[in-house]
């Protein structure tokens, strides 16, 4: 692929990315309203019961329990029968009073309100989905057309479409013989029945509200996710279908797959970068993004001859305008070397270690004085680091990052592996091995399962997040005027009770639920590591964005 077009991709694939995560920022308040909507009505039914009966909560929770639920299925005739024959007069009042029948309809009423939550709920998706999913298509189609125009030294006549084309193409039935639509129809179907059962098993094992909504939000948590996961799935499927009939309308032959987002390319994808193919031979899902849930990858025109002239092009880090304010004076071409100044020393335990701060970098970066300036390594962590500042700029700025040979200092060695990197919290300073070289040793690395996200810059969102989790205790302890242990107890216990509220029991579903390092961290009480791994999945996991939040919200 020429440097035009990576240039061109990366910028369009930025777009689209940040675009499909506010659409799933909105998906997520929208289930937080629904969910809000269907507490309220649980609560009111309880409530209202127990008022109209005279009786408190928990004698209420009793008398709706799996028995009198037996008896909410007999009918009149039959109340009838056994009133004409008790002595003390029980089935009389309970008939006089209509409790069997009202409790019966304000359970049905109850399932029809939740019923009437999520459709509405389901019915916003789908006009989201639809709307957004149109504009993606237009945008795309015709972005695509300027930049083939500009790349091209000959004219070209791109087709202009009506509303019924962008219509047929986006719900076209393209993943297993359905389309968004079906699969939002299906996901309802599925998490009304999930909640039904949730509340029926609940009223009869007389839970108390608190557990009942409980158990409800993690239904709708686990639908949430589904939707977001749909969303970003099928914004892939609709962009790549518009590029597609760009590249035939401009005569293209083949087309090139192109999965490398801010020089990040997913791991399951990897196999397929850089491969193309004819027009004919395009299917998504085997020749085509999206590869799998959540892909993010895009297609292009392929050349043959990579004959594009791009001479005025520069290949340059890119970096978004915002970034800014962290970010200092960048590399300016990539074929220029890295600026190595400010010779110093770098104190570790007994070790010192000589470096050089890497004077035109986008961050305050340092490396071993043995690397020299044209060293691949330098230009790689260069831009990892760049590609994680749009996860940590609303969070943690990062500190000084060190890149070290840690064999060769004796820095994380373990039985038979070398640690890629580490955070310590008295220098306040990132460290990296410069032995990971390369993408693929990176991905080699963090391919073992251990982090929650399989990319390159998991590594450094890693190390970052140690280090949030430490300023975050130091920014506790000024704003609340206690102890450095007594910060840490609090935020330590909210990140607990969070996991625990989460329908997560021990360090097995924290492991599940975030990943294996998050597990592990939990079952030693590390916290620091839990946190660690939340800022690797803060983008896309419900319990570690909310851990996240929570940490915000006791130190602002």
């Amino acid at each position: 692929m020429n440097e035009y077009w990576k240039k061109r991709n990366s910028e369009l694939l930025k777009i689209h990315a940040q675009k499909a995560d506010d659409i799933e920022r909105e998906l997520i308040k929208e289930y937080e309203r629904s969910l809000n909507g269907i507490k309220k009505e649980i609560e009111t039914f309880y409530a209202r019961y127990a008022d109209e009966n005279g009786i408190n909560m928990a004698e209420a929770r009793k008398q709706l329990s799996r028995e009198e639920l037996k008896g909410f299925k007999m009918s009149l005739e039959e109340f009838r029968e056994k009133a004409l024959d008790n002595a003390d007069g029980k089935w009389t009042t309970m008939l006089d009073n209509e409790y069997m029948r009202s409790r019966v309809s304000r359970l049905e009423a109850l399932k029809y309100q939740m019923r009437g939550e999520v459709e509405l709920l389901k019915q916003k998706q789908e006009d989201k989905f639809s709307t957004s999913l149109k504009k993606a298509y237009s945008d795309t189609y015709y972005t695509t057309n300027k930049h083939i125009a500009d790349s091209v030294d000959y004219a070209v006549n791109f087709a202009k479409f009506d509303r019924d084309t962008v219509k047929n193409a986006i719900y076209e039935k393209w993943l297993d013989g359905s389309n968004f639509s079906d699969r939002i129809w299906n996901d309802k179907q599925k998490l009304l029945r999930e909640l039904n059962t949730n509340l029926v098993q609940g009223i009869t094992r007389g839970d108390s509200p608190d557990k009942m909504i409980k158990n409800i939000s993690a239904r709708m948590n686990v639908s949430k996710s589904r939707a977001a996961a749909l969303y970003q799935t099928e914004y892939t499927h609709i962009m790549v279908d518009a590029r597609l009939q760009s590249l035939k309308d401009a005569g293209f032959e083949e087309y090139e797959i192109d999965e490398n987002m801010d020089s990040d390319i997913c791991s399951e994808c990897a196999s397929m970068h850089g491969k193309h193919f004819k027009l004919s031979e395009y299917q998504q899902g085997i020749t085509a993004p999206p590869f799998h849930t959540r892909c993010r990858g895009t297609i292009t025109g392929y050349f043959a001859d990579d004959d594009l002239d791009n001479s005025d092009v520069d290949d340059i880090i890119e970096v978004d305008k915002d970034n800014m304010d962290l970010m200092k004076s960048p590399f300016t071409d990539k074929k220029r070397k890295a600026v190595l100044s400010h010779a110093s020393k770098v104190i570790y335990g007994n070790l010192k270690i000589p470096v050089k701060k890497v004077s035109n970098s986008h961050c305050d970066l340092y490396v071993e004085d043995s690397i020299k300036a044209n060293d691949k390594v330098i230009r790689l962590y260069e831009e990892i680091i760049s590609a994680t500042y749009p996860y940590l700029k609303n969070y943690v700025e990062l500190s000084q990052i060190i890149l070290v040979d840690f064999g060769k200092y004796g820095i994380g060695t373990g039985e038979n592996t070398e640690a890629i990197g580490g955070y310590n919290d008295e220098l306040r300073k990132i460290m990296l091995n410069s032995k990971f070289n390369t993408a693929e040793k990176i991905l080699d690395f963090v391919g073992s399962g251990n982090f929650a996200n399989n990319e390159v810059i998991s590594v450094v969102l890693h190390e970052a997040g140690h280090k949030y989790y430490y300023d975050s205790i130091r920014k506790l302890v000024e704003k609340s005027g206690i102890s450095k242990t007594e910060a840490k107890n609090k935020i330590d216990q909210a990140i607990e009770k969070i996991i625990k509220t989460q329908i997560i029991q021990d360090s097995r579903d924290v492991q599940l639920a975030i990943s294996p390092y998050a597990g592990k961290g939990y079952t030693k009480r590390d916290f620091s590591e839990v946190t660690a791994e939340c800022m690797v999945s803060i983008k896309f996991n419900d319990i570690s964005r909310s851990i996240i939040d929570k940490i915000e919200r006791m130190t602002k």
